[in-house]
């Protein structure tokens, strides 16, 4: 695993796309080559973006023991659902159809789990 980069930074600009997201800009103070070669081999890398006008304490630091994939849970769910039908539907059935069955299964049984 690759360590934090934790720099002071100058957020200097952000651009839409088109798929609703945004692409963000920050200015670094001059670095070393060294610092710089640490940069570059974050290049194309999923993470996460921890930025503050000042400095930030422990607590505003997401919990380490989150899985590291960029992923949402919902859409880890999702994969291993994929996997799963793969492995067992031999039936000609859509992943679209199976994900819901298995969905509304998963949701009819927390919802048991309530309190009337």
């Amino acid at each position: 695993m690759k360590p934090p980069i934790e720099t002071a930074a100058i957020f200097t600009g952000l651009t839409s796309k088109v798929d609703r997201s945004l692409s963000l800009r920050f200015t670094t103070p001059e670095v070393t080559p060294e610092i710089a070669a640490v940069y570059f081999n974050y290049l194309q890398t999923s993470g996460y973006l921890l930025f503050s006008p000042n400095q930030f304490s422990e607590k505003d630091i997401p919990d380490k023991d989150a899985p590291d994939d960029g992923k949402s849970p919902a859409t880890r769910l999702r994969n291993v659902l994929y996997v799963l039908y793969k492995q067992k539907c031999e039936d000609g059935s859509d992943f679209e159809s199976y994900y819901r069955s298995q969905m509304e299964r998963m949701i009819e049984h927390f919802k048991a789990k309530l309190l009337p």
